[in-house]
């Protein structure tokens, strides 16, 4: 049987809740200068502001 089935699925929008969150998140990926994941993170935010 495959574990990472049963595992619980993480959504880290859930855990953005301040401007700081936000401003600590996006600027992870800013330091590294990777584009890509920076607009999978500006999406992640998006969604953080319907939870």
């Amino acid at each position: 049987m495959n574990k990472i089935h049963s595992l619980p699925e993480f959504d880290m929008a859930q855990y953005i809740e301040t401007d700081v969150d936000i401003a600590e998140y996006l600027s992870q990926v800013l330091e590294e200068g990777d584009v890509g994941e920076l607009c999978c993170r500006a999406g992640v935010y998006r969604q953080s502001l319907w939870h």
